[in-house]
């Protein structure tokens, strides 16, 4: 948590010091000038959505560290370790495609719902789908290069597993872009919900098969982690479907 803070406050800083983004004409709110409610209420929406980018951040590494922890514990250190191997050279592809989300599609909603128009389900998906499945197509190509070149001598690459690790990340992304969506408009609990859907299920899946003695195994590994990404898009696209308003009336 120290090091997002850090990390967070050191691209402020080179931001704001950079001449091009021109945050230096930002004017900043002083206590003094937080007289009107207005504002203060613009400062506190903005603190949430920083807050929800943090919680994301923190169910995500300490499933990781409870995943692997739960995997050695059990033996199973060898495998969990080829996991991984499928995971870093999924991740490097997912990264790209997150990055579009923060800096493309979350500001394009963004205007879109400040200016009152609709954001319906079909639209956002039928904005970030095309590209995502793109992206998984050139990701699955780049992962069995990179999977090869890397860990080749560690592991046998199965193309069944990575199919499921690829169709996983593109589950991920689009349950991402629409979590963005409920971020937007404020739906807090859900986008918290939705963060444990896609970070701490598989820890709580994998401890319960430990306990009833299933064997370990990546084929095993890539499935539910399929099944936890897929939930968590179905999740963050029902939960908006049973929403009456699909925007909010503020900036």
């Amino acid at each position: 948590v120290i090091s997002y803070f850090l990390t967070y406050f050191s691209v402020l800083i080179i931001f704001y010091l950079l001449t091009p983004f021109g945050f230096k004409s930002i004017p900043i709110p002083y206590p003094k000038n937080l007289k009107s409610p207005e504002q203060i209420n613009k400062i506190k929406i903005v603190i949430k959505i920083a807050l929800m980018t943090l919680v994301s951040n923190v169910f995500f590494n300490f499933s990781e560290i409870f995943l692997r922890d739960i995997a050695i514990s059990n033996g199973y250190s060898t495998d969990f370790a080829n996991v991984e191997a499928y995971i870093k050279i999924t991740s490097w592809w997912l990264g790209l495609g997150m990055s579009l989300i923060s800096f493309f599609y979350f500001p394009f909603f963004t205007r879109m719902i400040s200016e009152g128009k609709l954001v319906s389900n079909f639209y956002a998906f039928k904005n970030v789908a095309p590209f995502f499945i793109l992206l998984s197509l050139l990701g699955f190509i780049f992962s069995l290069l990179a999977f090869e070149f890397i860990f080749g001598r560690l592991f046998q690459l199965d193309l069944s597993i990575l199919i499921f690790f690829v169709l996983a990340g593109l589950s991920k992304l689009i349950g991402i872009s629409f979590s963005n969506l409920h971020l937007i408009e404020l739906r807090l609990k859900t986008v918290i919900a939705g963060e444990f859907f896609m970070s701490c299920l598989i820890v709580f899946i994998f401890y319960f098969l430990f306990m009833y003695n299933f064997e370990f195994s990546v084929n095993l590994f890539s499935k539910i982690y399929f099944f936890t990404n897929f939930s968590f898009m179905l999740f963050m696209i029902l939960c908006r479907s049973f929403t009456k308003k699909y925007h909010v009336k503020n900036e």
